[in-house]
């Protein structure tokens, strides 16, 4: 079984290399570049929010400081974008820091409310700091095709950076997950007062995630920038902080590849949904794809990656768990 996860992982990477080159349509690289792209954030917030069991609703803060921060290297100090997204997760590690310190404490609701406040006080300074961050007109990146400038005349270019970072993200992820530190961080997720008997310093690790989630949230939001070319105050709404968990959610929290597959399954759903229905029956696109949630999470309430687990289930007991059975027959 292993030689077959390995095979499907080879198979699963030459399909997302080569699965954009198959058609030329714009509408569908761009799903592309956005599964990719909000495949990445799922996996920075399922750090904290899957692994670490801290249901966060304001990561579109770390979203929108990336893109702020980048943007503003670039137009103002004109510094390359690859620079200003460093710079960005350097700022969304020093925001996380502070806020962390007043809420890394706080547990189930009173946490996700915290969360959601501080998204929220960005997004409002975003609008009245027009001196800074342009207000409630956004920032225009002008189109000045060049690596230099992280801006490319083709999705395709925009696509390979983006999956260049959710294969990062995800190889990190995984390397996490059989750690010592991802284990201190499933301990505190089931039982955080039993984690802290044991000895484990459930603040100092959980803070310590919020940190590393911050920064690779914030490095895809500087990728949003560069690749859509105008944003506004909105990218710190609490929608875009739901879309993020939920793609991790529908998917499998706490699972190496379950935000990947949220990503790869809501995203589509969304762009085809926007398409047929959005145009003729306005509000319509919403309504169905909320029932499409609503029914996910009722019938799949472990995530689709759940539904995967059975192919590489073991077809036949141990050796020594069969001979106990057989031995345990004979008396």
């Amino acid at each position: 079984m292993r030689a077959v996860k390995y095979l499907l992982l080879v198979l699963a990477i030459v399909a997302a290399a080569v699965g954009p080159l198959v058609t030329s349509n714009s509408f569908v690289r761009d799903l592309w570049v956005l599964v990719a792209m909000w495949g990445a954030v799922a996996t920075a917030w399922n750090l904290i929010g899957g692994y670490a069991g801290g249901l966060s609703l304001g990561h579109a803060a770390f979203f929108g400081i990336g893109a702020y921060t980048s943007s503003l290297f670039y137009l103002d100090l004109h510094l390359s974008p690859w620079l200003g997204a460093l710079a960005g997760g350097v700022v969304a590690m020093l925001s996380a820091l502070v806020i962390g310190f007043i809420t890394i404490r706080l547990r189930g609701p009173f946490f996700a409310l915290a969360t959601l406040a501080f998204a929220a006080i960005l997004g409002i300074a975003a609008t009245n700091l027009t001196a800074l961050t342009h207000g409630a007109e956004g920032m225009t990146i002008p189109f000045a095709p060049g690596l230099g400038h992280a801006i490319f005349a083709s999705k395709l270019d925009y696509y390979y950076v983006a999956l260049a970072l959710l294969l990062a993200y995800v190889a990190l992820t995984w390397w996490i997950s059989v750690s010592r530190f991802g284990y201190y961080l499933v301990a505190i997720r089931e039982n955080e007062d039993a984690a802290q008997a044991l000895g484990i310093d459930a603040v100092r690790v959980k803070l310590a995630a919020t940190l590393l989630s911050a920064f690779m949230t914030a490095l895809v939001g500087s990728f949003y920038a560069q690749y859509r070319l105008f944003f506004e105050p909105s990218i710190f709404a609490t929608d875009i902080s739901v879309q993020i968990a939920l793609f991790a959610i529908i998917g499998g929290m706490g699972t190496v590849w379950g935000p990947l597959l949220g990503a790869a399954i809501l995203v589509p759903v969304t762009g085809e949904l926007q398409s047929w229905l959005g145009s003729s029956l306005p509000g319509i696109d919403a309504f169905v794809y909320g029932a499409i949630l609503v029914l996910a999470i009722l019938f799949v309430p472990n995530g689709f990656v759940s539904l995967l687990r059975p192919l590489f289930a073991a077809k036949h007991p141990p050796a020594a768990t069969q001979q106990a059975a057989e031995a345990e027959a004979k008396t």
